[in-house]
């Protein structure tokens, strides 16, 4: 599940201020959200595993990639630009191995 830490990653990301809430910011904070369980969803089901986005450094960084491509309307380019990352990611956890390290 994507926590709030992550968000807030977004947020500053997207040049927003988590810390000073206002109207605007709420209005993508919102959207956040809704991308960010896209992103979930997406990447758990190419990892074929549910992923922990605090602990699996890869993951986290590809699911701010998504983010910034989703926020930005250019959803449809994440796979095809990320396809050497996504494929890594399947490959390691169809290995069961633990990608935190890198």
């Amino acid at each position: 599940m994507v926590d709030g830490q992550i968000i807030n990653e977004m947020l500053i990301e997207q040049g927003y201020d988590p810390s000073h809430p206002d109207e605007l910011s709420l209005r993508v904070e919102a959207q956040l959200v809704e991308i960010a369980k896209r992103g979930e969803y997406y990447l758990n089901d190419v990892a074929g595993a549910t992923l922990d986005f605090d602990t699996d450094l890869i993951a986290r960084q590809l699911l701010l990639a998504y983010a910034r491509y989703a926020y930005s309307q250019r959803e449809n380019l994440f796979s095809v630009e990320y396809q050497p990352d996504l494929l890594y990611l399947h490959v390691a956890y169809m290995k069961g191995d633990d990608t935190d390290a890198e």
